[in-house]
């Protein structure tokens, strides 16, 4: 199981080269620690995710990849070209590339994408990908208009969406986890309160809440990427596997 996830982690990376980690990221201040513990905390506790941003190279697939090595012991990830069976087995990780109309592997939009949101309902089930969106209102309009056509409740169902900003600088290019969502479980306007905060004032980051329902798994993966930290287990693959043999 551990290397089959590995495996499909790694897939996403389409461009070779290093995968980063969550410490990683935390180093190049994609995110600080707080909010690196509490969307580590999310997804292990078996919230579905997407990441956003609506141009390329953002980070959507980096910061994907680094939270997916934080799934739930004993939690499988499934690849989709296509729509998810009707019935999808429990401890499930469905993994889409992108919700996006291209051709390209792992790619879901229109009847398939829906199939996908509606199986990360499913008690059990988890999902993740990317999307090209920059706020919640734009995904709201993307998933749920023509092309897709979710419903507000499968919409409602998205535990967790972290948006990131690329900005130019005169170093070069600037990534940031600038705001993060967690679903309310109310349909409708009030479907998720954002939790996550970046300042671009100060390049500082905020955590404003964390639900209850991850406030455990928070505390344990900030006290897990801590302590691999300071042992200098920083790179992809040693974070993987020290989290998945905790």
């Amino acid at each position: 199981m551990r290397n089959h996830n590995l495996r499909e982690i790694l897939g996403l990376s389409q461009r070779g080269g290093r995968m980063l980690s969550l410490l990683d990221l935390v180093e190049s201040n994609t995110v600080d620690l707080p909010v690196a513990s509490l969307l580590a905390g999310a997804v292990a506790s078996g919230a579905s995710l997407l990441t956003a941003a609506r141009p390329g190279n953002a980070g959507k697939t980096t910061v994907l990849a680094a939270l997916l090595s934080f799934l739930p012991p004993g939690r499988r990830i499934v690849t989709l070209q296509e729509a998810p069976p009707r019935s999808v087995p429990p401890d499930t990780c469905l993994l889409a590339h992108e919700i996006g109309s291209g051709s390209w592997y792992a790619y879901l939009w229109g009847s398939a994408a829906r199939g996908f949101f509606a199986a990360a309902a499913t008690p059990e089930v988890q999902a993740a990908s990317c999307i090209h969106a920059d706020t919640l209102e734009e995904l709201r309009m993307t998933l749920c208009g023509p092309s897709i056509g979710l419903g507000e409740k499968e919409f409602a169902a998205i535990d967790l969406v972290a948006f990131l900003r690329l900005d130019r600088t005169f170093t070069g290019y600037r990534r940031r986890v600038c705001a993060v969502y967690a679903a309310t479980g109310t349909p409708g306007a009030t479907s998720h309160q954002r939790i996550c905060r970046w300042n671009e004032a100060t390049d500082s980051f905020t955590v404003e809440a964390v639900p209850e329902r991850w406030a455990a798994a928070t505390e344990r993966a900030a006290e897990f990427l801590e302590a691999a930290r300071a042992a200098g287990s920083t790179r992809f693959e040693e974070l993987f596997a020290r989290w998945t043999t905790t």
